[in-house]
């Protein structure tokens, strides 16, 4: 899969492309960035004068690093960063370890009306983010559990394996379950030795982090856009998403669905 990223200049956004698919990443370094972010998106993804009759899908990955010798240790760790994604806009932001950290509109936000929360071990990031940092959250979707009800990726796994009993996607991380549900075209590996945090500022995160960082959560929510179609009735309201099918990277108006 072809990644690319470019910094807006003196500006907390950037842009990365995915394949053909462009994807405008913000860094919140303040309240604000959240704040006019939420502002942005339900601008773009939901129809005016009709904000409750929109069921956005929102994808939801929390992520930490880790010193090497603590490494089998990282689960019991908090989590650092907290990534976001509504069609091909992303947003992340730094956990303020061991403090709570909760801003009002993200609260508002994630528990308000219509909103859709999917993620890849979903429930176990919940917990974390409640008991670390105090969090209130809404109830979320597991993707691997919808995974194991789709047909398509039933057919895929028995295809490729012997294996008859019961299908177990219980261990699937995103880039393993992505290339079930999206298809062979959007494999890749983060590099093992990735950089974290920018080598200009120890406060922000690097290029190379923002785009796999970007990446993954796009990819969990166009997982979640393709999964929900095939277990849901379609809203009325259309929105925009994009997601992976056939042999490459294409756009389409879909709806996002309410469950």
């Amino acid at each position: 899969m072809d990644l690319s990223i470019e910094k807006e200049e003196g500006e907390n956004m950037f842009y990365v492309d995915v394949g053909e698919v462009r994807i405008f990443t913000t860094w919140a370094a303040h309240e604000s960035d959240i704040t006019n972010w939420i502002h942005e998106v339900s601008k773009i993804y939901r129809t005016k004068g009709r904000p409750r009759k929109n069921q956005l899908l929102l994808a939801l990955v929390a992520d930490r690093w880790y010193i090497e010798k603590y490494k089998k240790k990282e689960e019991k760790q908090p989590f650092h960063t907290l990534q976001l994604c509504i069609g091909v806009h992303c947003l992340l932001a730094e956990l303020e370890i061991w403090n709570i950290w909760n801003p009002k509109s993200l609260r508002n936000f994630l528990n308000g009306f219509g909103i859709k929360v999917v993620g890849v071990g979903i429930e176990e990031t919940v917990k974390k983010l409640e008991k670390c940092h105090g969090w209130v959250m809404p109830p979320v979707i597991e993707l691997r559990e919808l995974a194991e009800k789709n047909e398509e990726v039933i057919k895929k796994i028995k295809e490729n394996s012997e294996e008859t009993s019961k299908v177990d996607l219980s261990k699937h991380k995103i880039a393993k379950l992505a290339k079930l549900v999206l298809g062979e075209e959007t494999s890749f590996v983060k590099p093992t030795d990735l950089q974290w945090w920018s080598p200009d500022d120890n406060d922000r995160l690097s290029e190379e982090k923002v785009m796999y960082a970007t990446l993954e959560t796009f990819l969990v929510s166009q997982m979640g856009v393709k999964l929900l179609r095939t277990t849901s009735p379609l809203s009325a309201t259309v929105a925009q998403a994009f997601f992976f099918q056939g042999s490459g990277l294409i756009i389409n108006i879909q709806n996002y669905l309410s469950v």
